[in-house]
């Protein structure tokens, strides 16, 4: 039998605390997070795509971001461009998220 679609899956937290975030997270971005925080924040959109044919299933990366920024304090906008199940070719944008530079680049490379 399949889960309910409306019901979480698992009833644990998604998001992973900020110690924990910096301290998987590639230097570059963390660094790149601190230079922002101290000369100046800006909104920024990332385009979300893969580089092979995909099956579009965004939902638990945006509960975890969507997680990641309420611990924050900020908010993150998503656009989807496809319905949850569609196959998208390569290089296509999957979604876009815009938000806060500062609260989004040490998230790059999760």
């Amino acid at each position: 039998m399949l889960p309910d679609r409306d019901k979480p899956v698992m009833a644990m937290r998604n998001s992973p605390s900020a110690k924990e975030i910096s301290r998987f997270t590639d230097r570059y971005f963390v660094k790149t997070r601190s230079a922002v925080g101290r000369f100046g924040d800006k909104q920024v959109t990332y385009a979300i795509f893969m580089r092979r044919p995909v099956c579009f299933a965004p939902r638990l990366m945006m509960d975890w971001l969507a997680d990641v920024a309420a611990e924050r304090d900020v908010e993150f906008e998503f656009e989807t461009r496809f319905e949850e199940g569609d196959w998208v070719g390569a290089g296509e944008p999957l979604l876009y998220i815009s938000g806060s530079f500062h609260a989004l680049v040490d998230l790059e490379n999760w």
